[in-house]
């Protein structure tokens, strides 16, 4: 799976704007074999804020800035059925 995002923000008169965008791509398996399952999945992402722009309270100066990082996950898990060979709700 491959998700992607925008968002541009306007914030009140003064207080500024900046956009923001996320690219992230996920991965995920399972393998069986009998009783026995194993699912394994795993994301990585990044997120970059573009263009922050405000005034400053110091004398109404003009600031500009940009930031960036990434997120991540990986995850698994393991399972399996029994059959307990018991019948429910038969009578002999």
């Amino acid at each position: 799976a491959l998700d992607t995002g925008r968002l541009h923000a306007q914030l009140s008169p003064g207080a500024g704007s900046y956009a923001v965008e996320d690219q992230s791509g996920r991965l995920y398996g399972a393998w069986r074999g009998g009783p026995v399952t194993f699912a394994v999945d795993g994301d990585y992402g990044v997120v970059d804020v573009k263009g922050i722009q405000r005034t400053t309270a110091f004398g109404g100066l003009a600031t500009n800035g940009k930031t960036s990082g990434t997120h991540w996950g990986v995850g698994a898990k393991a399972f399996w059925t029994l059959d307990l060979g018991c019948s429910f709700g038969k009578r002999a």
